[in-house]
């Protein structure tokens, strides 16, 4: 009987709050890196700003272990680490989409899942306007927990960085209050902001005004939050759907004219690349040019035409 007690008080450590258990808890929300709800990975990216192995003694320098190309492709535990406040931007090949259920995953690489460093997660369809993911941190204020505290994830919603290393923390894009400036059908930026975890004056604070406590201070080249990898979720939508939705060139296929419902200069290249015209008309004839595949460029983009 006595052994019986000590287990179950071990699993009660983790249902402290009313939100998802650590990976190996029945019940969690965790993705398996390995999950075939994963349909893609971040390709690329940039670092908005470093961050500091301390925020409170800026003297000893920003963060400078692992590289943000560890940060592209499926999670390895190869990570970049943010430091105090460091932001990091990762982009896709296409774009993720706001489905049933979660849209994204974000890794980070806590050995134990107990000793959680957490992250903002923001997205964009823009590249320009981000919104957050609305964050709750229900861990106790009152005191730090040090750089080297543990956290019960149960306490924790909308963080990064809230399950052990392979296991993401998914989001839903239907989190984000809807906006015009947010077409959560071409999610193509996610925006990863580490943790300030202290109560002081530097603390980060949840969407309530809730402080939020992590690890800290971690004064060391890797402190802050460690990102390994971010993965899309279910069926994204491609770029060229998106476009061709927005702007829909038509006819196409065509035989000579096809009409733009958007202004501005658009560039037409053929399938080598080679540019054939730059106008700022509402339609391209193309009676001239041969039978093929052809591209409009536009805003960065490019949508294809095929000529019959």
């Amino acid at each position: 009987m006595r052994n019986l007690i000590l287990i179950l008080f071990s699993l009660n450590v983790f249902a402290g709050g009313p939100f998802s258990p650590p990976a190996s808890i029945s019940g969690s929300t965790a993705i398996s890196k390995d999950s075939k709800m994963i349909t893609a990975w971040s390709t690329g990216g940039y670092i908005e700003h470093m961050g500091y192995m301390n925020i409170e003694r800026k003297d000893l320098g920003f963060t400078s272990m692992g590289s943000i190309y560890n940060t592209f492709g499926k999670s390895d535990r190869s990570t970049w680490s943010l430091g105090d406040s460091g932001v990091v931007v990762l982009t896709f090949d296409n774009y993720i989409s706001d489905n049933d259920g979660y849209d994204l995953a974000v890794f980070e690489n806590s050995f134990d899942g107990l000793f959680l460093e957490l992250a903002f997660v923001e997205v964009s369809s823009d590249g320009i306007n981000f919104f957050r993911f609305p964050p709750t941190s229900l861990t106790d204020t009152s005191v730090n927990i040090g750089g080297f505290g543990n956290l019960d994830a149960t306490n924790l919603n909308n963080l990064a960085g809230k399950y052990s290393a392979d296991y993401g923390t998914p989001f839903d894009l239907a989190d984000i209050p809807d906006t015009i400036l947010l077409n959560k059908q071409s999610i193509q930026y996610v925006k990863i902001i580490d943790v300030i975890g202290t109560n002081s004056h530097y603390a980060s604070l949840d969407s309530k005004g809730n402080k939020i406590i992590d690890p800290f201070p971690t004064p060391f080249s890797s402190g802050g939050f460690d990102l390994d990898a971010v993965a899309v979720l279910g069926v994204g939508t491609t770029v060229n759907k998106v476009l061709e939705e927005k702007f829909f060139p038509y006819p196409n296929p065509t035989s000579s004219i096809v009409n733009f419902d958007f202004e501005g200069v658009k560039v037409l290249y053929d399938i080598s690349g080679n540019e054939i015209l730059t106008t700022s008309m509402l339609y391209i004839d193309f009676s001239n040019l041969a039978s093929g595949t052809y591209f409009v460029s536009f805003e960065s983009e490019r949508l294809k035409i095929i000529k019959i």
